[in-house]
């Protein structure tokens, strides 16, 4: 068989994925409405339901020349989102994603490593009140798989975890940190140092 693929389709299963296909579906169709230098958002063909759950077809990458990963052009267009909307500058502790933070990891704190994350969460809440950060949207999953850079721009997709108040650049660390994790087998304690220096 011989063919070309043109779209994707994703359908929830439950509560969980149900959320994630609307949000996602949510943030493809507005992100869509934008005119992008850089960034390639896929386009959405159908957003409804099947068998009442949420289901989203999302096109395809088109086949084209695939280029070489320039750090450049991904730094570009994840700067490009960052900047989309009205920039928000405040303490940490005063943000929604801060405070929404701190409620899912209250969520699992009776767990080893909820414990472990909420005794990193008060360790620095002290600091939280002191450093103002710049706050925008990010993808929230942006990692090497998750895109493909072509000659007219970074197609991205996988937009599940997008969300509009997260600080700036913590897409950045994250592709950086899958990337050594996932890619190069980094211990992701390496992989974050690494981020750090």
């Amino acid at each position: 068989l011989r063919g070309e693929t043109f779209a994707f389709a994703k359908l929830g299963q439950d509560q969980f994925t149900d959320e994630l296909v609307r949000a996602e579906s949510r943030a493809v169709q507005d992100l869509g409405r934008h005119s992008w230098r850089l960034l390639r958002v896929p386009e959405v063909i159908h957003s409804g339901s099947w068998n009442g759950h949420p289901l989203l077809v999302q096109s395809a990458i088109k086949p084209g020349v695939r280029r070489e990963v320039d750090s450049e052009l991904v730094k570009g267009a994840m700067s490009e989102l960052a900047a989309l909307g009205p920039s928000a500058r405040s303490p940490l502790s005063k943000s929604t994603y801060w405070h929404a933070l701190r409620q899912r990891i209250a969520a699992v704190s009776d767990s080893p490593f909820g414990a472990a994350l909420q005794a990193s969460v008060d360790e620095l809440s002290p600091q939280a009140e002191d450093h103002s950060l710049r706050f925008g949207p990010w993808h929230g999953d942006w990692a090497p798989w998750n895109m493909v850079v072509r000659a007219d721009g970074v197609h991205v997709w996988d937009w599940e975890k997008f969300a509009d108040d997260v600080p700036v650049g913590f897409d950045a660390i994250h592709y950086f940190v899958q990337g050594c994790v996932v890619e190069r087998g980094a211990r992701p304690a390496e992989a974050f140092a690494a981020a750090l220096a």
